[in-house]
């Protein structure tokens, strides 16, 4: 009979490492990310009073999912300590990239099926190639745009936005109504708490990288005050279109901003790269419940 604990496995390093749980392995996959954004066309339909667009939700899906698992892949060289994301994305590495070209397909897929989600996939190439890729002269070197100072948070939402937002309203005629500019607006400010909150765990590397967030330019103290304060606003200016949604969504973000430290980020990221399922859940309560 086996004396180590259930559920654990021996190591080099030591004589236990834990399992990812299954919360956790859904996290690293991106799986959590992309249904994220799937939630987050479901909201814009709420929002707008459209149904559901499931095939907009699909490409969404798709695209996240895909794009933070590149990101995943091509990160450091090192399989990192046991039981981390690192050692585990390295053992699974063929599979991790069979399971990004399936979602590269079915963006694909639906970008056929969809001339608007096209569009955004093409805009979500271009953004991701300029934002990663070192085209901007600054300080003697070459930096990528995510390097410039304050640029990761409004950059990264407008992506979200892009992908989320713009095919549900450009496919049914709302581009040019106020509320759909206001629901935009509000995701992309409540949007940027999850993006800071994502800053706080990278820190350190943004600093060996050059990456100048809000964390590193304003200390974690001052950028979680600034999170507050986009989640509040995100309230406000959600207030006239979804105010449920503005509270709850505004209301989480802000308290896993305040939950955040490096102890308990492990168990607290598949509950931050989820989150916009909690807006998706608001929106479909329907606003005369509650008198809203």
């Amino acid at each position: 009979m086996s004396l180590l604990p259930r559920g654990s496995s021996p190591t080099l390093d030591g004589p236990v490492s834990p399992r990812p749980s299954a919360l956790t392995l859904l996290a690293w996959t991106n799986v959590l990310m992309g249904l994220s954004a799937a939630s987050a066309t479901f909201a814009t339909c709420q929002v707008l009073g459209e149904e559901a667009d499931f095939l907009a939700a699909a490409f969404a899906f798709a695209i996240i999912t895909a794009a933070y698992t590149r990101d995943r892949l091509t990160g450091p060289d090192s399989e990192g300590a046991p039981g981390s994301r690192e050692a585990w994305m390295a053992r699974h590495h063929r599979a991790m990239r069979t399971w990004m070209g399936l979602c590269v397909l079915l963006a694909l897929v639906t970008a056929v099926l969809r001339p608007w989600c096209a569009l955004a996939l093409v805009l979500a190439w271009i953004s991701a190639r300029l934002y990663a890729k070192p085209w901007i002269s600054a300080r003697g070197r070459r930096v990528a745009l995510r390097q410039l100072p304050g640029m990761k948070v409004p950059y990264v939402v407008a992506v979200w936005v892009t992908v989320a937002i713009l095919p549900v309203a450009a496919d049914n005629d709302l581009l040019t109504l106020a509320s759909t500019w206001l629901w935009a607006l509000s995701v992309l400010l409540i949007g940027s708490v999850e993006v800071i909150n994502n800053d706080l765990r990278d820190v350190g590397a943004d600093r060996l990288d050059g990456t100048r967030s809000l964390p590193v330019l304003l200390g974690v103290a001052r950028a979680k005050r600034l999170g507050y304060a986009f989640a509040v606003l995100g309230l406000l200016v959600s207030a006239p279109v979804a105010p449920l949604v503005g509270l709850v969504w505004g209301g989480y973000a802000a308290a896993l901003l305040a939950c955040h430290s490096p102890e308990r980020d492990a168990r607290l990221r598949p509950w931050i790269e989820s989150q916009v399922a909690v807006a998706a859940l608001a929106a479909a309560v329907p606003a005369d419940a509650l008198g809203l």
